[in-house]
């Protein structure tokens, strides 16, 4: 008789198996795999993304932890239609006070911690800059994010700076560029673009709120989309209690316009992330 093959951990399997079901669910709603459906973008779509997706990861979390699948869905639903509203409100927030946009600011964390934490343990996490604020336990810790705190350094040596009453204004860092003569900033013919949790604007701060919704995305990114811990589980073991894994947003940027580079679609209008801010900030349905 042939000698078997080495079994793998039991424990192993359901977990790789969840984890790939949740991948292809988030691949097909972001249009990782270019389905169809991605050619169209509006309320549906935004309602999936913030509340469909988050709910389904709940269900399969309550499921693994053993916990009860119902109200894991609702608090995920909950915190979707938090994660919703926030965005809503942040469209606005370059003719509001700061007080909007921080409200904003909070009810997008406070939304996206119910969520990411349905079927598990309550846990409330902010992000302040490079700086996240994790409770757990009981604990306040205060961790570097390691997206949070490349991004700021690498738009200091793309020749941005820091404005600091923007910063204070919206909750996160904004930095400034000076216009090129066709109005645009930067070296992509951009009027305003992201990075991570901050973005770049140009001298009088136009277009902050369509920024401050895709700020809004990397936090739901955080817990969302699967992040280099997840892709990589060895690196977990090489984070110690200052770092902080905020790489979701990363990952699903770099899929969604490879993405775009395969199809031939345009990454700065195409992808979901854009259509998703241009439906929210600026009206436009594709």
């Amino acid at each position: 008789m042939a000698p078997a093959l080495p079994a793998q951990p039991s424990s192993s399997r359901p977990r790789r198996a969840l984890l790939l079901l949740l991948l292809v669910l988030e691949a097909g709603a972001l249009g990782w795999v270019g389905i169809r459906s991605v050619l169209a973008f509006g309320d549906k779509e935004v309602t999936l993304i913030n509340m469909g997706l988050p709910m389904i990861r709940a269900a399969i979390r309550a499921r693994r932890h053993r916990r009860q699948m119902a109200p894991a869905v609702l608090q995920a639903g909950l915190g979707g239609f938090m994660m919703r509203k926030a965005m809503e409100k942040a469209e606005s927030a370059e003719d509001r006070t700061a007080w909007e946009a921080w409200r904003a600011k909070l009810m997008m964390n406070v939304g996206a911690s119910l969520a990411e934490s349905a079927g598990s343990d309550l846990e409330f996490r902010m992000d302040l800059g490079p700086v996240w604020m994790v409770t757990q336990a009981g604990k306040v810790h205060w961790k570097l994010g390691l997206h949070g705190s490349l991004a700021p350094l690498l738009n200091r040596t793309d020749g941005a700076r820091v404005s600091w009453p923007q910063s204070l204004r919206y909750g996160t860092l904004a930095f400034q560029r000076e216009r090129n003569a066709d109005g645009t900033i930067g070296h992509r013919g951009a009027l305003a673009y992201s990075n991570a949790n901050n973005f770049i604007t140009n001298d009088r701060g136009h277009h902050a709120g369509h920024e401050l919704i895709h700020t809004f995305q990397y936090r739901r990114d955080v817990f969302l989309s699967p992040r280099l811990t997840r892709l990589w589980p060895g690196l977990a073991d090489r984070l110690d209690e200052v770092w902080f894994d905020d790489t979701g947003w990363a990952v699903n940027w770099s899929a969604q316009c490879l993405w775009a580079k395969t199809t031939g679609a345009n990454r700065d209008f195409e992808i979901p992330m854009e259509k998703e801010a241009y439906y929210l900030a600026d009206h436009i349905q594709f």
